[in-house]
């Protein structure tokens, strides 16, 4: 063979090792690593009674709103006199986030449970939406008529709103 054929193909491979060692020698690989952490801010989560809640009977019921704490109601009873005498209260409950919905559930303490049967009843949909309402009634009745006796009890009707991402 040729030595010039011979030196262009050495020269040749050379160019191209050159080429390939250099291209590889060069390149760097950039990696972006973080961590993201998002904390709750309940400012973004809001709802509470409003309106004026209802009663079956104004003469033995007061059920009020807390203006001042919105997600605060109470209803005040008397006057029950016999057995399976009842009262119930109505009130409206209002999802006013910005971007979060919200699940709703209750749970009832009764502190006198031999005398007053106490429940509740959160109207559909039990998971409000923004900007949407749902009803909670709270019923008590006297479970046995009292004698010579003037039974009280203080429940507390308990409503969980869990935040839910729409």
């Amino acid at each position: 063979m040729n030595k010039k054929i011979i030196i262009g193909i050495v020269l040749f491979l050379i160019i191209v090792l050159l080429i390939v060692g250099f291209s590889t020698t060069t390149a760097e690989q950039l990696d972006i690593k973080g961590n993201t952490i998002s904390e709750e801010d309940l400012k973004n989560f809001k709802f509470g009674f409003i309106g004026t809640p209802e009663t079956s009977d104004g003469e033995k019921a007061v059920a009020t709103i807390n203006e001042e704490e919105p997600t605060k109601a109470t209803i005040d009873v008397s006057g029950l006199k016999e057995k399976n005498e009842s009262v119930t209260a109505k009130f409206t409950i209002q999802n006013n986030s910005e971007n979060l919905s919200a699940s709703l559930c209750a749970m009832v303490e009764n502190t006198n449970r031999e005398y007053f049967k106490v429940e509740h009843n959160i109207a559909q949909p039990s998971t409000l939406k923004i900007g949407e309402t749902t009803t909670i009634t709270v019923k008590i009745t006297l479970t046995k008529t009292p004698e010579d006796i003037q039974p009280e009890t203080t429940a507390t009707v308990t409503i969980t709103a869990d935040p839910i991402q729409q």
